[in-house]
């Protein structure tokens, strides 16, 4: 009987080893050095746990920062040939939140990394006034601890090696059953390439915004983070590129329409407190592509291709391209506005822009996809709901 359980043992533990092996070697995260090589990876539910390891297997010693908006439109492989010394890894986070934004920096200062591109439209998420807790996310190592960060790898490794969600996930790749997979270990989601066709397919998304841009703030607590951002961009010892990102204008309306105000309130604040630093005098620049320009005022209600967006919340893969061209100067084009100062008459008359646009433009395109019958019936059930509150109490 004694044999018979010390074989049980034997065989459960050949089994584990034998599991563990063939997750190691297949590899479908790519985050194992001797694994089998993939150009991109299936890493659905994981991502977020996934980049500290891509961001470890290579001298990177420079980041790119930002909501899916990085993810989807700034490719590090086209980025690093404007750059002389830096290759970038993409950080980019879906609804990335401004703290979330703040512990990256932290971390990736810890890293060692050098140069930085952030796509600022980070600190003003989530679209509320709800204040976020100011902790280590579990998706990021603890760089606060005065210990390495072995505990976090170790944890995240034996996940990946002993789950039975890589397994099948292996399998699926092995197979080739699963969807095409889409990360490369860069951090890119290549579907940043993809394009959408404008028309009926603008009104979803815009109608999902008006569902969070109601209540869009950019709150004491948000800008206290963002300050604590800079105080730490500002000590970089290589370039520092800040931008507003080229949302489109059709988008924004439909969260200006709701919470007017709030961009420029956001723009005003943030720069005022980057330009009266002056340790970010030598190595901070401020780009501003979030107004009216050949970008942005692309019509998505036609019903074509487009040009720059792969969906009306995210500019394209190739659009990125430009703007950090343009930003290096690769090129002549004109679709930002670099500021070297904070001049709130200059921030205003940019906004003036769109507010022209937003009146001439945004409001038949709100009416066009009924985004204003919407809007009347979410504040008619918010109405209704306060009206039962009341009665309650």
């Amino acid at each position: 009987m004694k044999r018979f359980g010390t074989h049980i043992i034997i065989s459960i533990v050949i089994a584990a080893m034998g599991f563990a092996f063939y997750n190691y070697k297949v590899d479908a995260y790519g985050i194992f050095e001797n694994g089998i090589k993939h150009d991109k990876h299936d890493v659905s539910g994981f991502l977020r746990n996934i980049k500290p390891f891509w961001l470890q297997k290579k001298e990177y010693n420079g980041i790119i920062i930002g909501t899916s908006r990085a993810h989807n439109g700034m490719d590090p492989d086209s980025i690093n040939p404007y750059f002389e010394d830096a290759e970038f890894f993409n950080y980019g986070q879906s609804a990335l939140s401004y703290m979330g934004a703040h512990h990256i920096v932290a971390y990736a200062e810890s890293e060692g990394i050098e140069n930085y591109i952030v796509l600022l439209d980070t600190y003003i998420l989530p679209n509320n006034r709800r204040k976020l807790g100011d902790h280590v996310p579990e998706w990021i190592p603890d760089y606060t601890l005065e210990s390495d960060d072995t505990e976090y790898f170790t944890k995240e490794l034996y996940n990946k090696l002993f789950s039975i969600n890589a397994f099948n996930k292996n399998t699926r790749k092995i197979l080739r059953t699963e969807d095409e997979p889409i990360w490369t270990d860069r951090g890119l989601n290549s579907l940043g390439y993809d394009r959408f066709e404008g028309g009926k397919k603008l009104a979803g998304p815009m109608r999902a915004n008006l569902r969070k841009g109601k209540n869009r703030d950019f709150t004491d607590h948000k800008y206290e983070t963002f300050q604590r951002s800079m105080d730490i961009l500002c000590g970089a010892t290589g370039d520092v590129i800040l931008i507003y990102p080229p949302v489109s204008m059709y988008y924004l309306s439909a969260i200006e329409y709701q919470s007017p105000g709030v961009t420029l309130d956001f723009k005003k604040k943030t720069m005022e407190y980057i330009f009266s630093k002056t340790s970010c005098a030598g190595n901070v620049r401020v780009i501003d592509f979030m107004y009216p320009n050949g970008i942005t005022l692309e019509d998505l209600r036609i019903r074509k291709p487009s040009q720059y967006y792969r969906d009306p919340s995210h500019f394209r893969a190739s659009t990125g391209t430009k703007i950090m061209a343009e930003i290096q100067g690769a090129t002549d084009t004109n679709y930002g506005i670099e500021y070297s100062s904070y001049d709130p008459d200059q921030i205003e008359r940019v906004e003036r822009s769109f507010e022209t646009f937003h009146d001439s433009i945004g409001i038949p395109a709100i009416i066009n996809y009924k985004l204003l019958r919407f809007i009347e019936e979410k504040e008619e059930d918010t109405s209704e709901e306060e009206s039962s509150e009341k009665v309650e109490s």
